[in-house]
């Protein structure tokens, strides 16, 4: 019989999802990579049942479909690779463009009497910064 009372009993209920958090978040480093292996392993389980149904050695069908990830992580890697070439490209102009974007809402809060200065806040949203930190 528990002599536990409701209060009680809802703060063990918080108290260890906390602790099960914690050990979720401090275990992610091992996790991660067993979830996502496993997740590839369960989408790719298919297509290797289909190679078998048609005769094709096991063996082949799993070494097809290793090719078949790493063709497409080249292919992901190299679209990624373009579109931070293209950002890095066009940098200047989206600096011109938030430029202009916050001069307008420093304009606007100066209606309102509130003085903000603008080189300090295009110094904290830089896009070089986002660039940097995607790098």
């Amino acid at each position: 019989m528990s002599t536990l009372s409701p209060t009680a009993k809802a703060l063990l209920i918080f108290a260890s999802l906390i602790v099960i958090l914690a050990g979720i978040k401090a275990a992610s480093t091992i996790m991660v990579p067993f979830f996502l292996s496993g997740f590839i392993a369960i989408a790719c389980g298919p297509l290797i049942l289909w190679m078998s149904k048609y005769r094709i050695p096991r063996w082949l069908s799993i070494t097809l479909v290793i090719l078949l990830i790493v063709v497409f992580g080249f292919m992901l890697a190299g679209l990624v690779g373009q579109s931070l070439a293209e950002f890095r490209e066009n940098m200047p102009q989206y600096r011109e463009k938030l430029s202009g974007e916050f001069t307008w809402v420093v304009n606007q809060l100066a209606r309102f009497n509130i003085h903000v200065d603008k080189d300090l806040i295009v110094s904290y949203l830089d896009p070089g910064m986002a660039m940097s930190m995607v790098t």
